[in-house]
């Protein structure tokens, strides 16, 4: 008698863990999509991309994220994105937003008076000391290099370091050498003014 009792609670047993472990599995599910939420598909990047990459087919795919946790400025084209400069690196299966390229989206949360200005770079070795989100001063330098340098830009956010690799039958690849920067629009006009003049040449400061 006793053995056939404990048989059937053996047996019951194995039930209540076979069902346990399917609520496990349903309760995995729902963390991933809760609810049943709807999804969208969004670019993401393949693998990790460096500042200043111009986005390609081979750069991009597509994932599905849940609609409701979204990131803002998600982009659903990939044929959009093809051709567009990263203003920041991304790490692999990253989503690009619209902060992410280069373009009128580098602005946002910034004071409206602020305005982006491509600076050209003197020295392109030092250049590699920046990264998106230092704080430079920016020194417009005179075509004669006797004249002492000019500061027409103090504090500017460095908002994307772009580079385009060229190569011809004889050269070896080269970079653009120019950094994007929100400055103030009064400042704006003083970067313009040395545009002619000469190169400019920044000076890094204390992010904090």
């Amino acid at each position: 008698m006793n053995n056939r009792i404990y048989a059937h609670v053996l047996h019951y047993r194995r039930v209540i863990s076979t069902g346990l472990a399917g609520v496990a599995a349903l309760l995995a599910i729902s963390l991933v999509q809760p609810g049943g939420a709807p999804t969208s598909l969004v670019s993401v990047a393949i693998r990790d991309l460096p500042a200043g990459s111009t986005l390609t087919e081979d750069d991009l795919k597509q994932v599905e994220f849940v609609s409701d946790q979204q990131w803002n400025g998600l982009s659903d084209k990939p044929d959009a994105l093809l051709g567009r400069v990263l203003a920041h690196s991304l790490a692999a299966n990253q989503p690009v937003t619209d902060s992410d390229l280069v373009g009128p989206h580098l602005l946002d949360g910034l004071d409206p008076s602020f305005v982006a200005v491509s600076i050209p770079i003197g020295n392109g070795s030092t250049r590699q000391l920046l990264h998106t989100g230092d704080f430079v001063d920016i020194f417009g330098l005179a075509t004669d290099y006797a004249s002492p340098a000019v500061l027409v830009a103090h504090r500017a956010l460095v908002l994307a370091i772009p580079t385009s690799q060229s190569k011809g039958m004889l050269s070896a690849p080269s970079q653009s050498e120019s950094i994007i920067v929100a400055v103030a629009s009064t400042e704006a006009g003083l970067v313009a003014g040395h545009m002619g003049s000469g190169q400019f040449t920044y000076a890094l400061l204390s992010n904090s």
